[in-house]
Order: structure tokens, then sequence, then C-alpha cells
């Protein structure tokens, strides 16, 4: 699941980055949701 070991601070990513890193692994449950 998690590929990458190393540590990255969070002001690294971003607030978009963050969130794309956190939600890159969910599927889509409605048909209705955006991506």
């Amino acid at each position: 699941m998690f590929e990458n070991k190393e540590r990255t601070a969070i002001s690294d990513l971003g607030e978009f980055g963050l969130i794309k890193h956190l939600t890159t692994n969910f599927k889509i449950q409605h048909e209705t949701s955006l991506k």
C-alpha cells in the first residue's frame, strides 16, 4: 500500500497536494462523484 517509506513534510505537499496524496487510492463509490 505504501511504497515510499520516506517522510515528507505536509508543508512541502501544499493543501491540494495533501488532498491528492490522501485520496489517490480511494475508489469512487457513487457515479455522481466528481474526480
